[in-house]
């Protein structure tokens, strides 16, 4: 590996490695997202809960330390390094990249259990009622609309970005809460390490 000169290093906030979209829909509609986001949020505000991670390139590889706080107290530390040449991909996305995602899939759901409600509640009437029947349509229409608008349109850019690291051994680690210009900075330290090596492997690309 090319030896870098200085320590490049990232300040955010360790987080779980994202999952695939299928895993990701399905938590979402089971509602065990929703809840662990309420913990998430119950944690924070309550009990101040954090956790402070920093991700470095140095000459060893990437660095990765946090730490676990509770009430502005310190309730464990952890480091973890990563040689180049055990990285599989390191990848930047942007934050809250799959927000579009879940709110399309929860208006979808609820468009489609209104919908559907009222389309069965003016096939009872008797008779059949044209007005329920064209608001159950609407409901369904409009959460199809909605879940195509939320998916594509919103989210695509922010301020703040992860990155994720992938080695080849070992467990995925994700930071988030990073400046974009900063993590583009890093990356390409890391890509230009890579190229330096000997018998090094492709440099993983960066996704914005």
């Amino acid at each position: 590996m090319s030896e870098v000169s200085s320590v490049s290093e990232l300040k955010g906030e360790l987080t779980s490695a994202p999952r695939g979209v299928v895993t990701t829909a399905l938590i979402t509609l089971s509602g065990v997202a929703l809840l662990r986001a309420g913990c998430r949020l119950v944690g924070r505000l309550a009990l101040g809960y954090r956790r402070p991670g920093t991700l470095r390139l140095s000459d060893r590889g990437l660095e990765i330390s946090a730490r676990a706080e509770l009430l502005g107290r310190t309730l464990s530390e952890s480091e973890t390094l990563i040689p180049l040449a055990n990285l599989s991909s390191i990848t930047r996305e942007v934050r809250f990249a799959r927000l579009g995602l879940y709110a399309g899939l929860l208006a979808l759901v609820a468009g489609t259990y209104v919908g559907v409600g009222l389309l069965v509640d003016g096939v009872r009437v008797s008779g059949g009622s044209p007005s329920l029947l064209g608001l159950g349509l609407a409901a369904i229409a409009l959460g199809i609309v909605l879940d195509y608008v939320l998916s594509v349109v919103v989210g695509v850019v922010g301020k703040k970005c992860r990155v994720v690291v992938v080695p080849v051994h070992g467990r995925p680690l994700c930071v988030e809460g990073l400046d974009p210009a900063a993590t583009d900075a890093v990356l390409a330290l890391v890509a230009a390490s890579l190229a330096g090596s000997t018998g090094a492997p492709e440099a993983p690309a960066s996704a914005a």
